[in-house]
């Protein structure tokens, strides 16, 4: 997003009654905020998950948030 805000290319649904160039600069500022938050289950306000549907064949249909991985993991290990 970056990118495509610093070069002009990036699209908007709507702007707002603003001028192309100043949300191009808020996704720019939006964007370098986020990547300033960065953590183990994800980056800014995003959280990584697990897209089970893919790694299931079809069977789960469910995104698995990171944490409840991490403890997955931590509980495999105490078996183990």
């Amino acid at each position: 997003m970056i990118n495509a805000a610093e070069s002009g290319r990036l699209s908007h649904s709507d702007l707002e009654g603003k001028p192309i160039e100043q949300l191009n600069q808020e996704t720019i500022d939006y964007c370098k905020e986020e990547l300033k938050n960065v953590c183990p289950n994800g980056i800014g306000s995003l959280s990584f998950t697990v897209h089970l549907l893919s790694l299931t064949n079809g069977r789960i249909a469910y995104n698995l948030a990171y944490d409840a991985l991490l403890q997955i993991e931590a509980a495999l290990q105490l078996v183990l």
